[in-house]
């Protein structure tokens, strides 16, 4: 079984056949769920240049950015660069039911300074 089988509903992975470097890279799309209060994904050690938008389907998550927090309920949405050490997405410790998200990622320069900007 892999790590993520119990989280992901559903992924699929991009291949690349010739990235272009003015492009955002597609990489992977996936449909996850969320139950456990020790998913939290801080920004800082992970990769620079990935970028993440997430839609919630249904329960309820949680981004902080700095130090403001933003309920992810259904039809909330953040786009983010995976590495900023000022991010960081979870599931809240007062959720009573799954959180159910779909994200979608991309790679490559031109993915971060989209998103930066």
């Amino acid at each position: 079984m892999a790590p993520y089988d119990k989280i992901r509903i559903w992924q699929v992975r991009f291949q690349q056949i010739r990235p272009m470097n003015s492009l955002p890279w597609p990489h992977e799309i996936v449909l996850e769920k969320q139950v456990s209060p020790r998913y939290h994904l801080e920004g800082r050690g992970r990769p620079k240049t990935y970028t993440q938008l997430s839609c919630t389907i249904s329960g309820e998550g949680a981004f902080r950015h700095k130090d403001t927090i933003y309920k992810l309920t259904p039809g909330k949405a953040f786009l983010s660069c995976l590495g900023n050490p000022d991010t960081a997405y979870y599931y809240p410790g007062h959720a009573t039911e799954p959180w159910v998200f779909l994200w979608f990622d991309m790679q490559g320069e031109a993915a971060s300074r989209i998103t930066d900007e």
